[in-house]
């Protein structure tokens, strides 16, 4: 962990893209060891929420905090080396280098010599049950697999918070249910506070501790899965098209 701070906070956060306001006054905070899942329609603004979280989107107005430190104008790789990192929607991987080839330079990105990166990067591939997979070849693995070495490219800089960005996107119930057995790892063996942006409602409220709702770029909900679940508004914002 990086000792920033216990807290994750964004307070007052405005996006507006020419006169069209995406995110409007939203502000949120997540605590180390906890899971907050971030929920709302297509289009409610969640990843422009997390690319201000982030630093790959400035905010015209509000604030990100670490801790008692204002990053709102530092870049992305600013924040990652003071332990705030994300995955993305699309994983990306290397293709033609090996499953701990990937994670390792997400480690040695982070400054450290090669022998404590190796290290660091099995240590990281057991946590999320991939150690039997670090020979092989990222062009090779199944999706569940791809995007769970994602997460672990991620975890292996030893973040105090990871922003998830629609990890179970894609995955069948068998694979999403290994999902949700490696970021509850992550919360218990690291410590780690986890954002999660999730569409699937099965995943959110069977792991998240909070969580928090967007509709058109603003809060409605914020709360326990249960307090959420019962909300009208929510249901018919969200949870009415269907829960998965």
């Amino acid at each position: 962990m990086n000792g920033t701070g216990a807290r994750l906070a964004a307070e007052g956060i405005q996006v507006r893209f020419g006169g069209l306001t995406v995110i409007s006054d939203v502000s949120l905070m997540l605590e180390k060891g906890e899971i907050l899942g971030l929920i709302g329609p297509n289009g409610a603004g969640k990843t422009t929420f997390v690319n201000v979280l982030s630093g790959f989107q400035r905010p015209n107005a509000g604030q990100v905090r670490l801790g008692a430190q204002d990053v709102t104008p530092w870049k992305p790789a600013q924040r990652a080396r003071a332990g705030l990192v994300r995955t993305f929607q699309a994983v990306r991987l290397f293709s033609g280098l090996t499953v701990l080839e990937n994670v390792e330079i997400a480690a040695l990105a982070q400054g450290l010599p090669r022998a404590e990166a190796r290290q660091r990067s099995m240590d990281t591939l057991r946590d999320l049950e991939l150690a039997p997979h670090a020979a092989a070849i990222a062009s090779s693995l199944p999706y569940g697999l791809e995007r769970r070495v994602g997460i672990a490219r991620a975890l292996v800089m030893a973040p105090d918070f990871i922003l998830l960005d629609e990890p179970a996107a894609g995955l069948n119930e068998a694979e999403g249910d290994e999902l949700l057995a490696s970021i509850r790892a992550i919360r218990d063996r690291h410590g780690c506070g986890v954002l999660l942006i999730e569409h699937n409602m099965r995943i959110v409220f069977g792991l998240c501790d909070r969580v928090h709702v967007l509709r058109s770029g603003a809060t409605i909900a914020e709360g326990t899965p249960d307090h959420v679940r019962a909300q009208p508004e929510v249901r018919q914002a969200y949870l009415g098209e269907g829960e998965r």
